[in-house]
């Protein structure tokens, strides 16, 4: 069974045929959606096809299955998460509202690296795309993955098989210091070697930096002399990464100008935000948003009986580098799971072997 054909099966879905006039244009189609959507009070109508025969056919759901807290069975429950596309470059991240899987890319041979930007309040789930990253990269042997975790609150389950960890403030800022060096040395060798960019395994192993809460190195770092440390070798990061096979995944609560430099943050072309507060807040992490198009600060959601918000899990997916604005929700599997149902243990240390 296919993420699609589960979603089907659980939503109340009509594949209904309109008459449309030969040669209509897509505003004409999509125009006769918004008619059906209204008539039919549908949760979503988009067409499956357009002018066959003089038809066109349209998916109806009368039910919005991504919005509703989490059930077993959902299509972004664990029984379903398609294990066999881990590690192949792209790493399933959700389920949009068409009950299509999303997938983004970690490293691409012909650019290199990516920038991924989330955004999200607390408790909105934003540890659901970089907890997919980890998984990914960490259950193949391609990539060196770098983790920054202020405390290991979030991603502690992982820190055992990452290439290298920080947990401190100041380990953080000398761990993206010490990347930002590394960075300059991988486009020194690939400019040598003739290339247009990093290119693997010739010039060593892809990197994955998943950096959490960049707000503890920025605003709200005390230390004026450190920030200012950080900022200027994670702009440098983010502006030149991709090039050097360098993939940023970074999450944060605010998408504050305060919280990420401006020169860095029009850097990152793929933006994940989930629940936010206000529609400013929207405005810095998806700062072009076509009309119509679902808002974060829009996204609303209770505590469920678990503790759960039951809108943990879902946002919107925007910037430069996707094909579509699209509301999604991210799979909701326990970093614990992650780690026991799709990743080795990790090697014996010296010390434990001894």
């Amino acid at each position: 069974m296919t993420i699609f054909d589960a979603y089907r099966a659980l939503a109340p879905v009509q594949i209904i045929e309109v008459d449309t006039p030969r040669g209509a244009s897509d505003l004409v189609v999509e125009s006769l959606a918004g008619v059906l959507q209204a008539r039919l009070r549908a949760e979503s109508v988009y067409p499956l096809n357009v002018q066959v025969g003089g038809t066109t056919k349209f998916c109806v759901v009368m039910r919005d299955l991504i919005s509703e807290p989490f059930t077993p069975g959902t299509p972004s429950g664990a029984e379903l998460f398609p294990i066999e596309k881990l590690a192949d470059g792209w790493v399933p991240v959700a389920v949009d509202d068409l009950g299509e899987v999303v997938e983004l890319p970690l490293y691409t041979p012909g650019q290199g690296g990516v920038r991924i930007l989330i955004a999200g309040s607390s408790g909105s789930g934003k540890s659901t795309v970089p907890n997919n990253v980890l998984a990914s990269a960490l259950r193949s042997a391609a990539y060196d993955v770098w983790l920054a975790d202020p405390q290991m609150q979030t991603f502690g389950a992982y820190e055992p098989y990452v290439t290298r960890s920080a947990s401190t403030v100041e380990d953080i800022i000398q761990m993206v210091v010490d990347l930002d060096t590394l960075k300059d040395s991988r486009v020194d060798q690939y400019m040598a070697d003739g290339d247009d960019c990093f290119q693997a395994p010739k010039h060593g192993k892809p990197i994955i930096l998943v950096l959490e809460e960049l707000s503890a190195m920025t605003d709200t770092n005390p230390d004026k002399k450190s920030r200012a440390v950080f900022e200027a070798a994670f702009t440098s990061l983010a502006q030149r990464a991709r090039k050097a096979g360098i993939t940023l995944v970074v999450s944060m609560q605010v998408s504050s100008a305060d919280t990420i430099p401006s020169r860095a943050r029009s850097q990152f072309d793929i933006r994940v935000a989930h629940q936010l507060a206000t529609p400013s807040d929207t405005g810095m992490i998806l700062p072009s948003m076509p009309p119509g198009a679902p808002q974060p600060h829009e996204i609303v959601g209770s505590i469920g009986r678990d503790g759960l918000r039951t809108s943990a899990g879902l946002f919107i997916l925007g910037g430069e580098s996707v094909d579509r604005v699209r509301r999604c929700r991210g799979w909701h599997i326990p970093k614990t799971e992650f780690v026991s149902r799709f990743l080795a243990p990790p090697p014996a240390s010296p010390s434990d072997e001894g």
